[in-house]
C-alpha cells in the first residue's frame, strides 16, 4: 500500500476485470491516470511488482489473452491475424516481436537455470 492509495490487487483486478490492453492504443499514461497516479509512479510500481517495464507486462497480457482466444472453439473459424487483433496487438509486427520477446527471455531464464543448477 502507498500513498496514492492504490496497490498491486487494485491493479490486477482493474487488468483482469477491465482488459484494458485489448485497446491497441492503451498506454502507461492511460494506465496511470485510470489509477490516479502519474506515469512516473505507475510506470515504477509496474517495473518493481513484476520485474518487467510496462510495455512488456502489457504484451505479456495480450499473448495471455491470444492464447485464451485460440483456445475458444467459437474463434476456430477465425485466422491468426483476427484472434491477434482481439488481444490487442495493434498488427503482426508488434505480435511477432512480442512472442519473440517472451521466447527470448524464456530461453536466457532457461539457460541460466541450468547453470544454477551445475554449480
Amino acid at each position: 500500500e502507498n500513498k496514492s492509495g492504490y496497490h498491486a490487487g487494485h491493479v490486477l483486478s482493474y487488468i483482469s476485470q477491465q482488459k484494458p490492453y485489448l485497446n491497441p492504443n492503451f498506454k502507461l499514461t492511460d494506465m496511470a491516470e485510470a489509477m490516479g497516479v502519474n506515469r512516473t509512479i505507475m510506470s515504477n510500481f509496474v517495473n518493481q511488482t513484476y520485474g518487467i517495464n510496462f510495455k512488456r507486462y502489457l504484451n505479456q497480457c495480450r499473448i495471455r489473452e491470444y492464447q485464451i482466444q485460440m483456445e475458444d472453439p467459437s474463434n476456430e473459424r477465425k485466422n491468426l491475424y483476427q484472434v491477434m487483433a482481439m488481444a490487442g496487438f495493434k498488427d503482426f509486427r508488434h505480435f511477432q516481436r512480442a512472442i519473440q520477446l517472451e521466447n527470448i527471455y524464456k530461453e536466457q531464464s532457461h539457460k541460466e537455470s541450468q547453470i544454477n543448477k551445475k554449480g
